[in-house]
């Protein structure tokens, strides 16, 4: 599977469509050496939207294989992709906020140490 439809299929487990518009690389290029430039002088006070290491994974196809997990390290996945992506979609779907979140706990945050609260949700 490409890396952008397993990508697009993971955003469409949490209700988010994955965007259709491109950007052309050399106009990302630019705004990666501006930004380059803006952190030198400014002594990394400002920087850009992108790193050139964000920028040189840019548009690379990635491939993910766990054939050398498996036969090195007897690595076996707890489930198929199809599987985790179901999972997710009905998380999604069977919480009352929307997003996984628990729901709106009467505990308080004393009564959880160490953790963050149950009623709240990470964005």
């Amino acid at each position: 599977m490409a890396f952008r439809d397993f990508i697009t299929k993971l955003l469409a487990t949490q209700s988010v469509g994955a965007p259709s518009r491109q950007v052309p690389r050399w106009l990302v290029a630019t705004a990666v050496r501006i930004g380059d430039a803006l952190g030198r002088m400014t002594g990394g006070a400002l920087h850009g939207p992108m790193s050139w290491q964000e920028y040189a994974v840019l548009g690379v196809e990635v491939t993910l294989n766990v054939d050398k997990a498996r036969r090195e390290l007897g690595y076996s996945p707890v489930m198929s992709r199809e599987q985790g992506l179901a999972e997710l979609t009905g998380n999604l779907a069977a919480s009352p906020a929307g997003w996984g979140c628990s729901p709106a706990s009467s505990e308080s945050p004393a009564d959880l140490p160490g953790e963050r609260r149950p009623d709240t949700c990470p964005l």
